[in-house]
C-alpha cells in the first residue's frame, strides 16, 4: 500500500532539487498533513524554507523540530545556514559546533562556521576552520575557495592563487568550465599565436583583472578577449587587445587559451608585483563626447554616488541613498548619481537636503559610464563594479566598506595596491556606516569651489 506522507516527501525532494521551491514546499506540507510533527518532514521544509528567503519561518520550524526530540547533526547544521543568513553570527557558530560535536567529519559545517567567524572579524579562527574542514576532506573545494580569499585577504598571494584554481570546483561558482579546442596557456612566449581570455565571475572582476592583458600581449601573440556585452566596448580601449568577443557569439580561432582571473597566478602575482598603472580603461572617444556635451559647464566640483549592489554575494556592502546625505551637504559639489540596477529607484525621489542629478537613463554599458565618470572629479561609492571602473581610469575613488569586506581590499589598510587613486574606508562596527560616512566628511571639508579636490586636478583646472 502506497504511503501518501512518503510519496509527497519524495515528490518534494525531487522537486527541491530542481530548484522548483514553491512546488516543493506544497509537497511536503501535504507530507506534513499526512503525518503531523514528522521530523524527517520537518527538516525538509525548514531547508526549503531557507531557500525560498523565509528564514525566521524556518527557525521556527527547526525549533519546532528540537522541541519533539534530541537534534541530529543535520538539524543543527541547517539552523546555523539560517541562523547566518539572519546575521545572528555568534549562535550560527553555536549551532555549527553542536553539529560537528554530533558528526565531527562534516566538513561544510566547518566551512559555513568560518564564513560566520569571517562576519565577525575573526579572520584566524575562521583560517582554521577551513584548514580543519581539508584535514578531515581534503578534496573539499568549498574549503579550498573560503581558504584561497581568507590567503589574499591576509596579502599570502602565492598560495592565495594556488587555492582559487579549486572555484571551478566550487558549487554555485557563477561561471562553469568550459572545454576549448585550445590548449590552456602556461605563460609560454606566444611567437606571434594567437590567445583567447575569457572573463569569469561578475563585472568588477573583469574590471580588476583586465589589467593583465597588456602583460599577455606583451609575450607577443594576438589577445582576443572574450567578456558580457555591457563590457566589450570598454575593453577594447585596452592597449594590447586585438578583438573582443561577446560572450554567447562564435569564437574566433585561438591556439590558447585561460580563464582571465587565472592570470595572477601565471604572473606570480603579490601584493608588491600587482601590475598598478592606471588609468588602463578609457571611454571610447564618441562616448566621451556625447557626455561632454549632456554634462555642460559646471563650475563646482563633480563627485558620482553609488550606493547599492546586488545582495548576491555580499548582502552587507550596500548602504541607502539617505546615508549620504551629509556628504551631499558637506561636499560644496555637484552630485551625481552613477547607481544602476538595484538600488537606483532611491534616485527618483532623493532625500530631503540632496540635489542629486541622475542622467542614468542615458547609460546603455560601461563605456556610457565610464565617460561620465570621466566627467568628474571624485566618486564615493560602496564596493561595486562602477568603484572598480572608476579606480581602473585613474579617478579618485573613496571606496565604503562593509565591516567584513571582500577579499581584494585585503586589511587594516586605507589604501589598496590594485589601485593607486583609492582610499578605502571602513567600517569598524557591523553595519555602521555613519562612522564611514563621518570619515569621508572629513576628507570632504577642504574641497574648493572648483580647480582641485584635495590635491588632485579636476577638469576645470
Amino acid at each position: 500500500m502506497i504511503n501518501p506522507a512518503k510519496q509527497e516527501l519524495s515528490e518534494g525532494i525531487r522537486l527541491h532539487l530542481e530548484g522548483n521551491l514553491p512546488e516543493a514546499l506544497a509537497c511536503y506540507s501535504r507530507a506534513l498533513n499526512c503525518s503531523p510533527d514528522n521530523p524527517e518532514i520537518l527538516l525538509p521544509i525548514g531547508a526549503v524554507l531557507h531557500d525560498l528567503d523565509r528564514y525566521d519561518e524556518a527557525l521556527a520550524v527547526y525549533q519546532r523540530i528540537m522541541d519533539l526530540l534530541p537534534a541530529s547533526a543535520a538539524l543543527y547544521h541547517n539552523r546555523g545556514n539560517t541562523l547566518l543568513a539572519l546575521d545572528r553570527f555568534e549562535e550560527a557558530i553555536d549551532s555549527y559546533a553542536r553539529a560537528l560535536a554530533l558528526m565531527p567529519e562534516d566538513a561544510e559545517a566547518l566551512v559555513t562556521m568560518g564564513t560566520a567567524f569571517e562576519q565577525l572579524g575573526r579572520y584566524d579562527a575562521a583560517m582554521k576552520c577551513y584548514e580543519e574542514a581539508l584535514k578531515r576532506v581534503p578534496a573539499c573545494a568549498e574549503a579550498h575557495w573560503n581558504l584561497a580569499l581568507a590567503l589574499l585577504r591576509r596579502g599570502e598571494y602565492l598560495r592565495g592563487w594556488e587555492e582559487f584554481g579549486w572555484r571551478w570546483q566550487k558549487k554555485g561558482y557563477p561561471t562553469r568550465w568550459r572545454e576549448f579546442p585550445a590548449q590552456m596557456w602556461d605563460g609560454r612566449p606566444l611567437h606571434g599565436r594567437t590567445i583567447l581570455i575569457h572573463a569569469e565571475q561578475a563585472f568588477g572582476d573583469t574590471i580588476q583583472f583586465a589589467r593583465y592583458l597588456p602583460l599577455v600581449a606583451l609575450r607577443g601573440g594576438t589577445v582576443i578577449v572574450e567578456c558580457p556585452q555591457p563590457l566589450a566596448p570598454l575593453l577594447e580601449t585596452i592597449q594590447g587587445v586585438t578583438q573582443v568577443v561577446t560572450a554567447g557569439t562564435p569564437l574566433p580561432h585561438a591556439d590558447f587559451h585561460l580563464p582571465l582571473m587565472s592570470l595572477p597566478q601565471l604572473f606570480a602575482t603579490t601584493p608588491e608585483t600587482i601590475p598598478d598603472q592606471t588609468p588602463y580603461l578609457f571611454p571610447p572617444q564618441e562616448r566621451l563626447h556625447r557626455w561632454q556635451a549632456r554634462i555642460g559647464s559646471d563650475q563646482r566640483p563633480r563627485i558620482g554616488f553609488v550606493w547599492a549592489g546586488r545582495k548576491s554575494p555580499d548582502p552587507h556592502r550596500s548602504c541607502r541613498l539617505s546615508d549620504l546625505v551629509p556628504l551631499a551637504n558637506s561636499a560644496n559639489a555637484s552630485i551625481y548619481s552613477l547607481q544602476v540596477g538595484e538600488g537606483a529607484d532611491q534616485a527618483a525621489n532623493p532625500p530631503a537636503g540632496m540635489d542629486l542629478i541622475d542622467l542614468t537613463g542615458n547609460i546603455s554599458d560601461f563605456a556610457d559610464t565610464a565617460a561620465l565618470i570621466a566627467q568628474l572629479d571624485l566618486v564615493i561609492s560602496i564596493d561595486t563594479a562602477v568603484a572598480h571602473l572608476a579606480a581602473a581610469m585613474g579617478k579618485r575613488t573613496f571606496i565604503l566598506l562593509p565591516f567584513a569586506p571582500d577579499w581584494r581590499w585585503m586589511l587594516g589598510r586605507n589604501d589598496s595596491p590594485w589601485y593607486p587613486t583609492v582610499r578605502l574606508f571602513r567600517q569598524t562596527e557591523p553595519g555602521d556606516w555613519q562612522g564611514v560616512i563621518g570619515r569621508v566628511m572629513e576628507e570632504l571639508k577642504n574641497v574648493p569651489a572648483k580647480g582641485k579636490i584635495d590635491g588632485v586636478e579636476t577638469l576645470e583646472s
